[in-house]
């Protein structure tokens, strides 16, 4: 594979509802004490974080690396051929992941892993084996 090949998150808006809902009551509360302007500060504060995480978390594979971003953080590059094997999860631990549902965690070098959520994950997984054919797959990916 000579090409870059970057997939976006799958996202479960479900994960936004807690966020929405938040946000909706301290717009309220902005509103009946008369603290608009503060509120209107910190819900745009807020939405200046998370709305670059919702419009950029993507997994770029190179021919070496797979390459992992969520809006400003920069997760750590994985060497392609350090990884050794690939799964469905359901972990709902913090991850660089924007759905519940579609998650994969990426096992890499001896101990590591890093669970992710690629759109198109058979193709995400054919890109990756394309480069290491070692990778194990588990079935359910």
């Amino acid at each position: 594979m000579n090409n870059i090949q970057r997939y976006r998150s799958a996202v479960s808006y479900a994960l936004f509802i807690p966020l929405i809902i938040t946000l909706g009551i301290a717009l309220f509360m902005g509103v009946y004490t008369g603290e608009i302007v503060a509120i209107i500060i910190i819900l745009v504060s807020v939405l200046g974080l998370v709305l670059p995480m919702l419009l950029n978390t993507t997994y770029t594979i190179d021919d070496k690396l797979l390459k992992i971003r969520s809006g400003f953080i920069k997760f750590q590059d994985v060497p392609v051929a350090s990884i050794t094997r690939i799964e469905k999860t359901q972990t709902l631990l913090s991850a660089p992941a924007l759905s519940l549902t579609e998650r994969i965690e990426v096992f890499y070098g001896r101990y590591n892993s890093v669970v992710i959520s690629p759109q198109n994950r058979s193709r995400f997984v054919a890109d990756i084996r394309s480069i290491n054919p070692a990778v194990v797959v588990g079935q359910e990916v």
